[in-house]
């Protein structure tokens, strides 16, 4: 069962917890990223010792020993579009960058995974776009921490 909903800012996770921080307009790439080559709606990547999964509505973390699942509350069933080949002769291809675009009115969701991080998020807003509209929901508890990042952490790690 999947907790409550919760609005986001951006996202920047690690092991074993998640920390949202704002990422400058600047950091969002203007690439066009375009459909995989074999049309699936699910998009899979390894980042660090994770799996990554990008569905139309949700994206999923997991691990030996713990599995996030982030839905999209009251998205488009938005296509994940990536511009890298999902597998290589070792199995799923490390993660480059996915794109939700216009995931809600006006906003376009990223996920890249830079310096060594396991999966960031950023969110690009245009002019008429409302940041209320982004709404997240997770597999489990989540809170904010005194500096105002979201953080979750698993029993397991």
């Amino acid at each position: 069962m999947l907790g409550p909903t919760v609005p986001a800012r951006a996202v920047a996770a690690s092991a074993p917890n998640i920390r949202v921080q704002a990422a400058p307009r600047a950091a969002f790439s203007d690439s066009p990223a375009a459909p995989s080559d074999d049309g699936a709606d699910f998009l899979q990547f390894t980042s660090g010792e994770h799996v990554l999964g990008f569905a139309p509505q949700a994206m999923y973390v997991a691990s030996g020993s713990h599995a996030l699942h982030i839905e999209f509350v009251n998205a488009e069933p938005i296509r994940p579009l990536t511009a890298a080949p999902q597998s290589n002769a070792a199995g799923a291809a490390p993660l480059g960058e996915v794109t939700y675009p216009n995931l809600w009115p006006g906003i376009t969701l990223r996920y890249d995974a830079p310096d060594g991080s396991i999966v960031r998020s950023t969110y690009r807003l245009e002019p008429f776009a409302n940041a209320e509209d982004i709404r997240l929901r997770y597999n489990g508890p989540v809170r904010l921490d005194e500096a105002g990042d979201l953080v979750m952490a698993f029993e397991t790690g």
